[in-house]
């Protein structure tokens, strides 16, 4: 399924005809129209206009219409007109909410979204439903429970560890051991040593993510702290990286838990790997425990 995105700038605005051509370069099974968030007046003007452009030539894809609406009664209206005009593949819109006191970060109105799916169901039966940026693994029993086609969610790419977060766990549970189990001064004294940088770093990443860089003199500032911030992260990876050859060494030797052991490869794989690669795991981790869990049948095999 292919969304031109109801968020993007009217200065990259696409006519349909090229909007179109984009969902069949792509080899989508669906396409969605485009939709206004919460009017229902202005989406059913641009779903006339792209029954047109889809009816002007056979299109392999089949075209999502969308109903919007700030009520249930405007969303029973708008879908109601949009069977009308001979939709068979309709998307429910608009059950993002603005946060209060906040610009861009949005919200499900679950309450909302069972009444609309309740009152749709009730009135028009069991059609073909998907639902536009509400999906969550809380709501996959309400979406079941209506028979939803789909739903599209992208608080899932949000779901990671990030590396630096991640080899610091594994630092401070191998610090726990050593303290207990091994005495070995270069190792205690690197372990200072990267309790140091790790809490300038930190400072040093809040400071710039902090400040502002409109204006020369702001923008000057930042670049400043972003080149401090770089050289202690560089600091902290060569430091990870002695910390880490004295630990294999000492795994060579018998005598340390089961769990070190572990947990000195753990760290090893994770240094290995970039930041992008261990957000990637930790979204298919996410995916594969909140997500795809909920999708398998009672046996717990995908068939």
């Amino acid at each position: 399924m292919c969304d031109s995105g109801i968020f993007e700038r009217s200065s990259k605005n696409l006519s349909y005809a090229e909007l179109f051509d984009i969902y069949t370069d792509a080899r989508a099974d669906y396409g969605v129209m485009k939709d206004v968030l919460w009017n229902s007046k202005q989406t059913l003007m641009s779903a006339e206009t792209a029954l047109k452009e889809y009816r002007r030539k056979q299109r392999k894809f089949k075209l999502v219409l969308v109903a919007q609406g700030k009520t249930v009664d405007e969303y029973l209206s708008c879908f109601s007109q949009l069977v009308r005009m001979g939709a068979e593949h309709i998307a429910i819109g608009g059950l993002l909410r603005k946060r209060k006191k906040s610009v861009r970060y949005m919200y499900v109105s679950s309450e909302l979204a069972t009444q609309v799916l309740a009152a749709i169901r009730q009135e028009f039966g069991s059609r073909w439903l998907f639902v536009l940026g509400s999906y969550h693994p809380m709501r996959h029993k309400l979406f079941s429970e209506h028979d939803v086609f789909g739903s599209d969610y992208k608080g899932w790419i949000f779901n990671y560890e990030h590396q630096r977060d991640q080899v610091a766990k594994l630092h401070a549970e191998l610090a726990v051991v050593e303290k207990q189990t091994v005495r070995h001064g270069r190792l205690a004294q690197l372990n200072r040593e990267r309790e140091r940088l790790s809490k300038l770093e930190a400072r040093r990443r809040l400071l710039y993510i902090e400040t502002k860089n409109d204006g020369v003199k702001h923008s000057s500032k930042k670049a400043q702290l972003r080149r401090n911030l770089l050289r202690t992260q560089g600091e902290l990876c060569q430091l990870d990286g002695k910390l880490i050859a004295t630990r294999q060494h000492l795994v060579s030797r018998d005598g340390l838990p089961a769990t070190y052991k572990h947990a000195v490869k753990l760290l090893a794989e994770s240094l290995q790997l970039s930041e992008q690669e261990v957000r990637i795991r930790g979204v298919h981790e996410y995916l594969q425990r909140e997500v795809y869990s909920q999708c398998l049948p009672p046996s717990g095999k995908v068939s």
